[in-house]
């Protein structure tokens, strides 16, 4: 697997009342570190995206260990979004909120992935490779 993580698509979890699923939970042993994506294709309500969250990342130690056997030292606080301008007209309309709870963009993130040292929080912007010039898209 592509930086050794593995994924948990879904994962669903109901722990001191609080319930919900991420979309995507990666975990790499090795690295002792988890990341927990948030996958967005637009945005709704800014507040709430973001208090559930920050569910996810405080309960993702406990249910890495609760699931996996192990407990990690390094957490991620991933939001994926499309590379297209109306998720940067949002982002840049809610710059000051943003920039504070996802400092980080996507390079840093990626380079975290590669070598997550330290916990992290960031936004990673991913272009959609059917729409890319150098790419036809198979259904045009």
């Amino acid at each position: 697997m592509r930086w050794s993580w593995e994924t948990t698509i879904e994962l669903t979890f109901s722990e001191y009342g609080e319930r919900g699923s991420i979309d995507i939970f990666g975990h790499r042993r090795s690295a002792r570190a988890v990341a927990v994506c948030e996958v967005k294709s637009t945005f709704g309500a800014l507040e709430e995206l973001n208090r559930s969250l920050d569910v996810k990342v405080r309960l993702a130690p406990k249910l890495c260990r609760d699931r996996f056997g192990w407990t990690p030292d390094h957490v991620a606080r991933l939001l994926i979004v499309p590379e297209v301008s109306s998720v940067r007209r949002v982002v840049a309309a809610h710059r000051a909120t943003m920039d504070s709870l996802y400092p980080a963009r996507s390079r840093e993130v990626r380079n975290w992935l590669r070598r997550p040292v330290g916990s992290i929080a960031g936004i990673w912007f991913l272009s959609d490779p059917r729409v890319s010039p150098t790419v036809p898209d198979p259904a045009a």
